[in-house]
């Protein structure tokens, strides 16, 4: 259903092939390449990425950023990253499943080292790894170990240089959880 949800302005990006196929969208200031990078399994993706003997998350990640810099310096962009990670520093709240099957699942914040701007998916709290390095966490709770998060959003700017701010927007509580 990709193809179909992309008419509608959702894209899906949940290949490896895809990594370096952003969706381009322009503003003031010109063009904007936003790069999907989808959860990566070392034993799965090493062989599509081209480094076979590579066995961690860190490993596969970079493989895959260097794909993302070389693509965006080519086309001469800033660059959005959307990524399914854990990258350390951040905490989990307890309530996500671990992502790691045979190997060392975090990866370093400095993985996402020459884009504009990353944002994060897998951990359920909002937090800040680094000024470029986001998560939002999840609109919801999903467990009552999350009853007292802040839920939010990032609205990030981009000026003709990159990131030009980030500003934390709370979400309205919808269904508040209490433990009994």
């Amino acid at each position: 259903g990709a193809a179909f949800a992309a008419e509608g302005g959702l894209h899906l990006i949940s290949r490896v092939s895809q990594i370096d196929r952003p969706v381009l969208l322009d503003d003031a200031h010109g063009t904007v390449a936003f790069y999907g990078i989808p959860y990566l399994e070392p034993e799965i993706t090493r062989a599509d990425l081209g480094v076979p003997e590579a066995r961690s998350h860190a490993e596969i990640l970079g493989a895959a950023m260097n794909r993302v810099r070389a693509d965006a310096r080519a086309r001469g962009v800033r660059a959005v990253v959307l990524a399914h990670a854990f990258v350390v520093g951040a905490e989990a709240s307890g309530s996500e499943r671990s992502i790691s099957v045979g190997g060392v699942e975090t990866v370093p914040a400095s993985a996402f080292d020459g884009v504009d701007y990353v944002a994060l998916g897998h951990l359920h709290s909002p937090q800040t790894v680094a000024e470029h390095v986001r998560y939002s966490g999840s609109p919801l709770p999903y467990s009552f170990g999350e009853r007292t998060h802040r839920k939010a959003v990032w609205l990030v700017e981009l000026d003709a240089a990159g990131r030009a701010g980030v500003e934390r927007v709370d979400l309205p509580v919808v269904r508040g959880l209490s433990r009994l």
